[in-house]
């Protein structure tokens, strides 16, 4: 291993005490969005992250988000201490976060890597231009490999992907767009190269269905970062540690089952071709966008559930609206901060929203409300059950000092109706042992079983799955009703208008492959409906943790 200075080779030869760099109760966070392997699990990133802690003697966890965006708000705050990022998302957090390059994986030779242009192998398209008017996938709005470099193509040859293409959508996960392109579920996709090889020689049966037509130019690889704000002796450290795994036998253990040959030191300036690519897209874009006219529609949802859930459940819903009205219409899946933002901006046209959401934008007075879900069971409300496997625990009154799992700050059902719960029977979030935000409904369960938490919160739908996994509801809400479907006051009313009439009239084939939420299709609503949520809303402006409720009227 080359070192650019002496010193730096004498500085890692002292041993570091990291009980100095670290408080007792610290740990150093690491997380993980880049898929730099495509495991089901994050199994193999355990065995890396527990590998860095061993080195440093020190606590180390492992933070896991699907969503490039997801990590990379977590970055910014300086939530994160060390990342395995995407390229594209790198050179966006070099503009806005305090951090630094440790290393990138190295598969052959080099820490490079490519995007390949994918297709079914029967479908008879044997270059990129043949996608003209075919379904098209991109693995998530921060990948350089499966989203910004196809963008690029279409900037050179003065396309956008809603003209090119007949369909887009994002699968959040290159493996998965290539299961969609196998299953003839769309006709190609843009994923990159170590994901895909990856599957090769672990013999997935779906490289067998696909052919690669186009592959990109070299980019530098997937790094891994850290926080430049850390202790410099702690930085070159683990910088250290990692750079040196192949030259151990449990580090190369872990490389091997991670398919990678070794991990190499990379700079800022290796990544100057994706950071020129995405200049060329925006300015591109952003002339197209001034000149444009209207022909493709975004939907929006917010992220309350897996991603590849949401996609396979609201996906039929927008295809079947999109052959309807004879345009394209993109899924987009979002934060509840991220989703109010896109309203706000003209980003999102139509989209099934919280009751919070509708809150914060309707006081910009930009969208109509179209109608409200109901569920399979044709209701248009559900309630919220505070869960356990503690037998001491009884009722909410029982869970003070007790550790509680809520969902997303901005959430609804996971979060403001179970503080509401909490509020009506005396108990302070202060007087909580310890709480904690999770992404999804799954993930609280899953930390439930793992004892992170002694009580989670969760709707009565998945009451059989509950029950099934042996927890009790101690406490279960009044009925809560869905949030709105809202639509851009500013749309074409004839557009409104179909879209309307489409809503009320959706066949039972169509529905019966939709979301549990959304199986009993829609039904008109008043907005009073909510009145009371609003009024508990603003009662307590700091109710739901982060201050942040504003001062509008539905």
């Amino acid at each position: 291993m080359r070192f650019r200075f002496i010193v730096l080779l004498l500085l890692l030869s002292i041993p570091i005490n990291t009980r100095l760099l670290f408080a007792e109760e610290d740990v150093l966070k690491v997380g993980i969005s880049s898929m730099i392997t495509p495991v089901d699990t994050v199994k193999y990133y355990d065995d890396i992250v527990n590998y860095i802690g061993k080195k440093l003697g020190t606590k180390v966890l492992l933070v896991h988000k699907k969503k490039y965006e997801e990590m990379n708000k977590l970055v910014e705050k300086g939530e994160i201490d060390i990342a395995f990022i995407c390229t594209a998302a790198f050179v966006y957090l070099k503009e806005n976060a305090r951090i630094e390059l440790v290393a990138a994986p190295v598969k052959e030779d080099k820490p490079f890597y490519k995007s390949y242009i994918i297709v079914h192998r029967d479908s008879g398209i044997n270059n990129f231009s043949q996608l003209r008017g075919k379904s098209f996938v991109f693995a998530d709005p921060l990948s350089n490999t499966g989203y910004l470099y196809p963008l690029y193509k279409l900037s050179k040859i003065k396309e956008r992907p809603e003209t090119f293409f007949s369909k887009t959508t994002f699968s959040y996960s290159h493996n998965k767009s290539i299961e969609m392109v196998a299953k003839k579920l769309a006709d190609g996709a843009a994923v990159e190269n170590l994901v895909f090889n990856y599957m090769k020689e672990t013999n997935s049966p779906y490289i067998s269905q696909v052919k690669v037509i186009e592959e990109s130019m070299d980019f530098a690889s997937p790094p891994i970062i850290i926080r430049s704000n850390l202790p410099m002796a702690l930085r070159e450290k683990v910088k250290n540690i990692i750079l040196n795994m192949h030259n151990d036998s449990e580090g190369r253990d872990i490389l091997a089952n991670m398919k990678i040959k070794k991990f190499a030191e990379v700079f800022d300036r290796d990544y100057d071709l994706v950071k020129q690519m995405r200049g060329v897209v925006e300015k591109y874009f952003q002339s197209m966008r001034k000149n444009a006219k209207r022909n493709q529609l975004v939907f929006g949802v917010p992220d309350i559930k897996n991603p590849r859930i949401l996609y396979e459940k609201y996906q039929p819903l927008v295809d079947y609206l999109s052959s309807k009205i004879g345009m394209d219409i993109q899924l987009v899946i979002k934060d509840h901060k991220e989703l109010r933002r896109s309203l706000i901006n003209g980003e999102i046209d139509i989209g099934i929203i919280g009751f919070l959401d509708f809150v914060n934008v309707n006081g910009n007075g930009i969208v109509d409300v179209l109608g409200i879900p109901k569920n399979k069971e044709n209701n248009s409300s559900y309630k919220v059950a505070f869960i356990t496997k503690n037998d001491k625990i009884k009722s909410l009154r029982d869970l003070k000092g007790k550790r509680i799992g809520f969902g997303p700050t901005r959430s609804d059902e996971l979060n403001l109706i179970p503080r509401l719960m909490l509020a009506q029977h005396g108990i302070h979030l202060a007087e909580l042992g310890k709480y904690k935000h999770y992404g999804y409904e799954d993930t609280i369960i899953k930390a439930l079983l793992r004892d992170e938490i002694d009580v989670g919160v969760i709707r009565d739908i998945h009451r059989e799955k509950i029950e099934r996994l042996g927890f009790k509801i101690i406490e279960m809400s009044k009925d809560v009703h869905y949030g709105p479907l809202v639509i851009r006051k500013d749309l074409e009313p004839e557009l409104k208008n179909k879209l309307k009439s489409l809503i009320f009239n959706i066949p039972l084939e169509v529905l019966a492959r939709l979301d549990y939420d959304l199986q009993g299709g829609f039904d008109k609503v008043d907005i009073s409906i909510y009145s009371f949520l609003e009024k508990s809303y603003k009662k307590i402006p700091t109710g739901c943790g982060i201050k942040c409720h504003p001062r509008t009227s539905i």
